[in-house]
């Protein structure tokens, strides 16, 4: 019966013999080296740690949060001889 594997560096799924059961060898995708799990364990999907992904601000800090818009009141300009 074959091994599911998920690569944590490229979160490609394959499916390895197990005679690989509770090896390292590299992903077929990326080639990061992973650790095949051993025949019994089972593998376990998890979110993602915290990361930082997302707008930042000028100074470099995240934004948790949009940024509200402000209204703006334009007055109208009259243009004469603009043809």
């Amino acid at each position: 019966m074959p091994i599911h594997v998920i690569c944590p560096g490229c979160h490609a799924r394959f499916s390895v013999s197990e005679k690989f059961a509770g090896k390292k060898g590299p992903c077929p995708k990326c080639k990061k080296e992973i650790q095949v799990p051993a025949a019994t364990e089972e593998v376990k999907i998890h979110a993602p740690e915290h990361s930082e992904v997302g707008a930042k601000s000028a100074g470099g800090k995240l934004v948790l949060k949009p940024i509200e818009r402000q209204e703006t009141k334009v007055k109208p300009v009259l243009l004469i001889g603009m043809v």
